[in-house]
């Protein structure tokens, strides 16, 4: 069983990991250099997550943890109406914060589109997790649209992302 010691140690790693994602995207996420950025050897990373990818779905995990509790806080109670639940999450992508997860969001959503990418499961995954945020957020005769409001909310943002 990890020590406190190690597991502060791993949630640090972690954090400079995702800082470091946010800033500098997917596009060059060798072992080294998210090790060089969580001030760690790539050793001590595979000891800690078991393998790059595991960390990569640990660091969306977490990224997509604390969107969810920014829109629990934004909407903390169920059956609202597919518009109102599209218009309060575009408001969403003013806070720079969860700007820069969306922006890291669309890449991820990208490179999962590749042939053979390792990190499709880890889109599919949060997608599901999203519709189904939003299937609890919908009043019961219309949990069956969360894919369709999910989709426009999705698209809504992708387009403030470009522009932004």
């Amino acid at each position: 069983m990890a020590t406190e010691k190690g597991k502060r140690q791993r949630a640090a790693a972690l954090e400079k990991v995702i800082a470091f994602l946010l800033t500098e995207g997917l596009e060059d996420t060798g072992l080294r250099r998210l090790a060089h950025a969580a001030g760690t050897s790539d050793r001590m990373l595979i000891y800690y997550f078991g393998s790059k990818d595991a960390l990569l779905r640990e660091a969306f995990s977490a990224l997509s943890d604390a969107l969810v509790a920014k829109l629990d806080a934004q909407f903390p109670l169920a059956n609202y109406g597919p518009k109102k639940l599209k218009r309060m999450s575009l408001t969403l992508a003013e806070d720079p914060e969860a700007l820069g997860t969306l922006k890291l969001w669309f890449e991820l959503l990208g490179r999962a589109l590749r042939p053979g990418a390792p990190l499709k499961s880890q889109a599919l995954q949060l997608a599901a997790r999203w519709e189904s945020w939003l299937e609890g957020k919908l009043p019961n005769d219309r949990k069956a649209e969360a894919p369709t409001v999910f989709g426009e909310i999705e698209g809504a943002l992708l387009l403030y992302c470009l522009k932004h």
